[in-house]
């Protein structure tokens, strides 16, 4: 019996490319709304992902709406400040055996928040 599976389903069973959001941890008194976003971005093998790879990351609203933000990027990493509202992470990636899509992050579509 052959079973659907939409490209949510595909992508998360395939699991080609892991994509982690974590805050990042600072001591202090930093409130969490000042505190910025890290995505860590891996191959199939592991490694990370080289920083031009990752030039058109990018961050929308649950809507697909851009938001505007200014990443820094380094080998494997992306560090940003998170929008106000909930937010999707979105960044286009070789899945091997697939083809280059776009992947996304979007917390079971219920969107990241700060």
């Amino acid at each position: 019996m052959i079973q659907f599976c939409n490209r949510r389903r595909f992508l998360g069973r395939a699991a080609a490319i892991p994509l982690a959001v974590k805050a990042i941890v600072t001591p202090g008194k930093v409130s969490m709304v000042d505190q910025p976003a890290r995505c860590v971005v891996l191959d199939p093998k592991g490694d990370p992902v080289p920083a031009e790879q990752l030039q058109r990351f990018h961050i929308c609203d649950l809507l697909s709406r851009p938001i505007p933000i200014k990443p820094e990027l380094g080998s494997g990493q992306i560090v940003f400040q998170p929008a106000p509202q909930p937010f999707r992470i979105s960044l286009p990636l070789a899945v091997p055996g697939f083809g280059q899509v776009f992947l996304y992050a979007d917390h079971h579509g219920e969107g990241h928040t700060r």
